[in-house]
């Protein structure tokens, strides 16, 4: 891409913020023959660094009705293809991934910005930690994205994450508690690992204790993909309650007869 192109897209994208036509002119760009749309997020993203332009800021102003012009979906994955390049302070970049998800309403493609989230984080490793700090110091007002940061940073620092994933099962918020069980359904690749017995059994004795039903079907669900992560119960060091072991079947059985997975070797 030459580089009055490049001059071009910077001065038709700073006119646009003056007129308040940023995402229409980003639309623009989209249909141009011009610029390869696969490499638009890329060369915003050395923009945003260079600081030219803010691309959190600017996205953190995207609505769904922001113009019958601008589709917002194709504009949000501009920024979801561009934030893993990012060089920005964390939290503004947090507010920024949040609003985009509410924004999408109940869309199915609503949390795909939470992959370009766990991305950026994982590009510097102090991103996570700081980021569950701003969650924890916002009284988790920041919940929804409480799950990603988990995630993000067990890549970096594992036993950190995990550990306070599993102190976080005794939190007051059932939505606290659901978060931190599902992120620990995700964070584990050998089923061999002494974390991996420590939050099993965390997440068996809050199931026992449990009177949330969207917390106990998040429960099902994490012993469901650690269950997966080993091939013999003999891996299990603490005992699975029978209500488990019947909900663990019912979804094995379910998947089976969908043809949606492979039945478990303890069952072939």
């Amino acid at each position: 891409m030459g580089w009055p192109l490049i001059m071009n897209l910077l001065d038709r994208l700073n006119d646009a913020k003056s007129t308040e036509t940023f995402f229409e002119a980003i639309g623009e760009f989209l249909c141009s023959e011009d610029i390869d749309r696969d490499k638009l997020p890329s060369l915003l993203a050395e923009l945003h660094n260079e600081g030219k332009i803010d691309l959190v800021h600017e996205f953190s102003q995207l609505r769904r009705s922001v113009s019958p012009n601008v589709d917002f979906f194709s504009i949000r994955m501009i920024f979801e293809g561009a934030l893993p390049k990012l060089k920005h302070p964390v939290r503004p970049v947090m507010e920024c991934v949040i609003h985009l998800v509410s924004e999408a309403g109940a869309d199915m493609a609503a949390g795909f910005v939470f992959n370009s989230y766990v991305e950026y984080c994982k590009a510097d490793k102090r991103r996570a930690k700081e980021a569950l700090q701003e969650i924890e110091l916002s009284g988790f007002s920041m919940l929804d994205i409480l799950c990603s940061t988990i995630i993000a940073g067990a890549d970096g620092d594992f036993d950190y994450f995990v550990d306070r994933a599993i102190q976080l099962l005794e939190h007051p918020k059932p939505e606290v508690r659901r978060r931190s069980v599902y992120a620990l359904g995700r964070v584990f690749c050998e089923a061999q690992d002494e974390r991996f017995q420590l939050a099993l059994s965390s997440v068996i004795e809050l199931s026992n204790r449990e009177a949330d039903d969207q917390v106990l079907a998040s429960v099902v669900s994490t012993i469901f993909l650690l269950f997966h992560q080993t091939v013999n119960y003999s891996t299990f060091h603490c005992p699975v309650p029978l209500h488990l072991q019947l909900s663990l079947l019912f979804v094995e059985l379910r998947l089976i007869l969908l043809g949606t997975m492979k039945p478990h070797p303890m069952l072939e």
